[in-house]
């Protein structure tokens, strides 16, 4: 509800910052979550389906809707280009937690659910989505772990975005990636 009143607000016009890269000085998210919160107000929920993602920066703004203060969810969001063609979410609903993989067996037939799904939606790469409960969006050692993981195993990785109250943190594998 937190999220869906921020939406609410910033659409009468009242400034608000949705989201920010962890490190950076000065928030500066443009909203583009502003477009769907007609359907969420109005509807009770929303597809992402269709939607542009440009960066890991739009699909933290569009992701608000994700945020939830009682428990994680982990998501996979499919891109064709810059379009959304589809999403899935995991939860164990538990407030600190995602059991992504429960054992290898497991691992391996979710990847292969995962291969199937990219090649019947003709996605070309996809993002990772989890939100913290926690109120920040430092990713954990777990987070880092499971992201190299997927980016190592699923080609077509854009980034691994953790969200929540109102700031994210994108995780990526390559040059740039400090962790």
């Amino acid at each position: 509800y937190e999220a869906l009143g921020d939406l609410d607000r910033a659409s009468e016009g009242v400034s608000s910052t949705t989201g920010r890269i962890a490190g950076s000085v000065k928030p500066d998210v443009t909203t583009v979550a502003l477009g769907i919160s007609p359907d969420l107000i109005h509807k009770g929920a929303v597809n992402l389906t269709g939607y542009s993602v440009t960066s890991a920066k739009d699909l933290a703004t569009l992701a608000q809707v994700y945020r939830n203060p009682l428990f994680e969810t982990f998501r996979i969001i499919y891109m064709k280009g810059d379009k959304i063609v589809g999403h899935e979410g995991l939860t164990s609903r538990m407030p600190g937690i995602v059991m992504v993989f429960k054992s290898r067996e497991d691992r391996d037939a979710k990847l292969a659910a995962m291969q199937e799904r990219m090649d019947a939606l003709d996605a070309t790469g996809y993002y990772l989505l989890h939100n913290h409960p926690s109120g920040r969006s430092s990713p954990s050692r777990e987070d880092f772990d499971l992201t190299e993981l997927m980016a190592m195993s699923m080609p077509g990785f854009k980034g691994h975005v953790v969200i929540d109250s109102n700031e994210y943190t994108v995780i990526n594998f390559n040059d740039d990636d400090d962790r």
